[in-house]
C-alpha cells in the first residue's frame, strides 16, 4: 500500500513537471507541508484510534471497541472541514506564508485549494484504512490503497494532459 501511495506522489511530481512546468514543480514543493500536515492527521487519527480498537478488541471489549473509530472519525471530519473552509478563503495567505513568491503564487495557491479541498478523503482514507486493517482484513486495505493509487495517477494524467487542467488538474 505505501508503495503505492509512494507512485502517485512520484507521478503527481513527474505530470506536474511535465504538465506544468518548473513554477509548478515549484509550487507542489512549496505547497507540500500541507500535504504532510493533512496526512499526518489522518495517519495520526488512523493509526492512533486504529491501535487503541486493537487493544480493546483484544481484550474482548467489543462495546468500547467502536469508540475509538467513532472519536477518530469524528475528529477527521471536524479537521477535514476546517481544512476544506481554508482551501475556500485562505489558500493564497497560506501560499505565501509557505513561501512562495509572486511567481509562484498562483501556482501554488491552486494546488493548495484542491489538496485542501480534497482533505476530507485524505483524512478519511487514512483512517479507515488503519481500521480496515485492524479489524482483520489487511488485504482488503492494502488493496484499496493500491486501487486509489493507481486511480490517482490515471485521473492526474487525464485531467492534466487530455483535458489540459494544468496544475488544478
Amino acid at each position: 500500500g505505501m508503495v503505492g501511495m509512494s507512485l502517485y506522489i512520484l507521478a503527481d511530481t513527474y505530470f506536474i513537471a511535465n504538465g506544468v512546468g518548473r513554477l509548478g514543480l515549484a509550487a507542489l514543493n512549496i505547497g507540500l507541508p500541507a500535504y504532510n500536515l493533512i496526512f499526518g492527521i489522518g495517519a495520526l487519527l488512523g493509526i492512533g484510534g486504529g491501535t487503541v480498537f486493537s487493544i480493546l478488541h483484544g481484550r474482548g471489549e467489543l462495546g468500547r471497541a467502536n469508540r475509538p473509530f467513532t472519536i477518530s472519525a469524528v475528529l477527521g471530519t471536524a479537521f477535514s472541514l476546517l481544512f476544506a473552509l481554508l482551501g475556500l478563503v485562505a489558500a493564497e495567505p497560506i501560499a505565501f506564508l509557505l513561501g512562495a513568491t509572486e511567481e509562484t503564487a498562483l501556482y501554488t495557491t491552486t494546488y493548495l485549494r484542491v489538496i485542501l479541498l480534497f482533505s476530507p478523503a485524505f483524512i478519511l482514507n487514512n483512517i479507515m484504512t488503519a481500521f480496515v486493517r485492524n479489524d482483520g482484513a489487511p488485504t482488503v486495505a492494502m488493496i484499496a490503497t493500491i486501487t486509489s493509487s493507481i486511480f490517482n495517477i490515471v485521473m492526474d494524467y487525464i485531467l492534466m494532459f487530455p483535458l489540459g487542467l494544468g496544475m488544478t488538474g
